[in-house]
Order: C-alpha cells, then structure tokens, then sequence
C-alpha cells in the first residue's frame, strides 16, 4: 500500500521517506515524488484556494488510477474537506477533528489541566480591558506574555513591557486574551507516541526561542538536556505520561509534542499541547531511518492495535531554521545542511549543543536545572 502526504507545505513531515511514497503540496517540499502546486514559495503566502483544490483532486485521481489503494494522509480540516470526494478506504487514520481542535485551544487545555499539573497562573482579558498599569497592579510585575488561545511558532505569544508594546500589537477589542508574569525559562518539548495501550516518549529537546517581542521558534538542541539534573529529568518523565494518560483517555492517538518551560529555580510549567508533527521531528526520524523506521510509520502504528516497536534512540544534534546562509552565522559552519529546495527555508545542523551559543531564550542561572559538566 503507497501513501501520500497532502499539505500546504509539510515541512515537519520531511525526512519520512521510508513511509511516504509521495508528497501533494501547495509549495515545494524537495522531498521524493513531490508534487507542488507551485514551483516556489511566494512572499504572501497565497494562492487561489478554489484552484488548489481542483489540482489537489486531479493529483489524486491520478495517482488511483495506478495505485487504488493509496492512502492519503493530512493534518486539518481544510485539507479533510478538499479531500471530501476520497472514501474511507484511502484516508489515513486521524484523530477527530473535534479533539484536535479542543488540545490546540490554549485557554481550555489550561483550564483542563489547571488542577492536574503545574502551570503558571494566567488571567484572562479582552482587548478593551487591557491596560499595562492595570496588569502591573494585578500580577505584581513589570514583564508579561500575552497569548491569544491558539497559535504555532510563537508567533501570537507577545513580550509586553510597557504600554506602548501592547498598544502596538492593535488587539481585538471583543476577543479574550491570557496574561501572565514572565518568567527567565528554559523552554522545552518532549514528543509522546499515543497508542491504545502504549504512551512512549521519544527524546526531549530544548527550544531555541528568540525574543523578538515575540517567543519565535528557531530550532531544537537534543543534547542539552542530557545535562539536567536527574530530579529534572524525572518530573519531565512524570508530568508528560500524566498529560499523556489524559489524552489517551480522551481518544487521542499518535504523535504529540508537550511543551514544558523549566523556571530558573527548576520548577517545570506545562504550558501547551501541539498535537501534530513537531518543528524537531525531522531529526528524531533521521535516528530511526537506521533501523528502518520513522516518525510517519510509528504514528501510523499507534492507530492499529500492534504493539508498537521503537528503538532506543539518541539524538546527539541541535539545529536551527534559517532562510538565508547569513543567518545564525555566529554559531559557525554546521555539521550538515538540509536543504531540500533552494529559495526555501532549511536545516543547520550542528554535531553539539548550541542553546549557550546565542541569545535564546534560558535563565541566566541554570543550577538549579544543569550539572555543570555534560
């Protein structure tokens, strides 16, 4: 049986050859077999949606012809509904788009989860209630983060500082926003395999975040959490089969990214659930590519009823984002690049930790999180 990625663009799904056959994409993806709707990325990031799809299903119809039992795999509902016309049979496995929806809501994970693990303590405000003096006098503090309840990439998580960078951000009036106290942190995922019977985590990264006024993700460094301390890495392990447990229950089976930030006196904080292939994933399938395997064939797993078979892996690489050779150029050459398609964002890749290397987000004191020596 062949299968098929169908997606916008799909760059957390690189590097799972061994699983996908093919790859049907807005933008190019470099990957075997992609077929792209475009020859390259555009700067506004559109394109005709009626179009799209009436490609999308040519494409499709056209791999049937030959393969009849491909199956096509996609992460949302946009892409569910392009794909109306396919049957059951040639549809992957995906959790309901309703729970999807429920673990991507910010606001309600937290209120779910508030009396189950630790969290820091928000409140919410619209727009028209927002005022910095008021949250000064609230929250006791002069540097907050304002989120809106959904959001990837940090790109709806604002630094506030002073009531001109609030004003700045133009907010919705009627719309409900979270608040809380900043904290110095070290931010991190560990990604969890989410089968009827099985909760597995596979290997935890550091987040490499940059203050931009926004928390903006630039990449993952595997080795260092090799360096926290073992009472760290254990409440890790706990917290994450809790959350794990919860949404089993709820129905929720495959890959999901936890999101933690570890405070600097070595408190962890869960902050959100990201229930998709992560930025990080990439690297995790590389490792498994040696044994055959990936993060796309495991996900597929935890749909059946087989025991799941994961090896033991390590992850001893860090990398970061870029779009153009210049950047993090202070972190020197890379061990490797991963550039599936040029005018495209790629991988730098580095055979060390690299989070002390640059200004990324982490608590000027560590401690209380790291051994001195790795």
């Amino acid at each position: 049986m062949k299968h098929y990625y169908v997606g916008i663009n799909g760059t957390n799904v690189i590097c799972n050859d061994n699983f996908f056959d093919g790859y049907i994409t807005a933008y190019p993806l470099g990957e075997k077999n992609n077929i792209c709707f475009m020859d390259k990325k555009t700067d506004s990031n559109k394109f005709d949606d009626l179009e799209f799809a009436k490609w999308i299903k040519t494409q499709i119809d056209n791999i049937l012809k030959d393969y009849p039992d491909t199956c096509f795999t996609f992460f949302n509902k946009k892409m569910e509904k392009i794909c109306s016309f396919l049957s059951n049979k040639n549809i992957d496995s995906h959790n309901k788009w309703e729970l999807t929806d429920f673990l991507n809501d910010k606001f309600k994970l937290r209120t779910y989860f508030k009396s189950k693990v630790p969290m820091l303590d928000y409140i919410y405000k619209t727009g028209v209630e927002l005022n910095y003096s008021s949250l000064q006098e609230t929250l006791k503090s002069d540097k907050f983060v304002l989120q809106s309840h959904t959001g990837a990439g940090g790109l709806t998580t604002h630094f506030i500082t002073n009531q001109d960078t609030l004003d700045h951000l133009n907010l919705e009036k009627e719309t409900t926003y979270c608040i809380s106290t900043y904290q110095e942190n070290l931010p991190i995922n560990v990604t969890l395999m989410i089968s009827d019977s099985e909760i597995i985590l596979l290997p935890t990264s550091v987040q490499l975040i940059k203050n931009t006024g926004n928390f903006i993700y630039c990449g993952g460094d595997f080795l260092y959490p090799k360096r926290f301390k073992k009472e760290v890495s254990n409440n890790i392990e706990i917290l994450s089969k809790i959350i794990g447990y919860e949404i089993q229950h709820m129905g929720y089976r495959g890959i999901c990214g936890v999101d933690y930030i570890i405070c600097s006196n070595g408190e962890i904080k869960f902050m959100e659930l990201n229930p998709r292939y992560q930025g990080s994933s990439f690297l995790i399938s590389l490792q498994l590519q040696q044994f055959n395997s990936s993060i796309a064939s495991i996900n597929s797993d935890c749909f059946s009823k087989i025991r799941l078979t994961i090896p033991n892996i390590e992850v001893n690489s860090s990398f970061v984002n870029c779009e153009n050779d210049m950047d993090f150029q202070e972190l020197g050459n890379p061990n490797r690049i991963i550039k599936k398609v040029e005018n495209s964002t790629f991988r730098k890749i580095y055979h060390r930790s690299i989070i002390e290397d640059y200004d990324f987000e982490k608590p000027k004191n560590m401690n209380f999180i790291c051994n001195s020596i790795l």
